[in-house]
């Protein structure tokens, strides 16, 4: 199974190009205004690494076959309690699908032309069956 998650919108203390007091100064400034679109509504700023996390946990937890065809995501209330945010993935299935049957044929075409240029028998072809060992039977 595979599952696409992310943890929404985290703050970390990377600042990195500035040097102290700038550094700390823009670090708290970004942690505000990640509280300020938390109250005024965004859902997707999780803010926490620990809320961050909701989504991974989620599918590695209790994710089944049906929670595939969702992108999961961490997010948290105004309140800063957890929530688990599910968008379909409808649209985007039968991209995949395309580009999955594209790149399985791919695959496909270079393992045969592998098995040619060993000059390997693959088992079940009309030369004669291997065995799992290479043997012939």
């Amino acid at each position: 199974m595979y599952f696409l998650t992310h943890p929404g919108i985290t703050d970390f203390g990377v600042v990195t190009p500035y040097q102290f007091p700038i550094r700390e100064a823009i670090q708290h400034l970004k942690r505000l205004a990640f509280y300020a679109a938390r109250w005024w509504g965004s859902p997707w700023h999780s803010i926490s690494g620990y809320n961050g996390a909701c989504s991974m946990i989620y599918c590695a937890v209790k994710g089944g076959r049906r929670d595939e065809m969702f992108k999961w995501g961490s997010g948290a209330d105004r309140w800063g309690r957890e929530r688990l945010l599910g968008t379909t993935l409808k649209g985007e299935a039968e991209l995949y699908q395309e580009e999955a049957r594209a790149a399985f044929e791919l695959v496909e075409r270079m393992y045969q032309e592998q098995i040619f240029k060993m000059d390997v028998k693959v088992s079940g072809t009309e030369d004669g069956e291997e065995s799992g060992d290479g043997t012939k039977n």
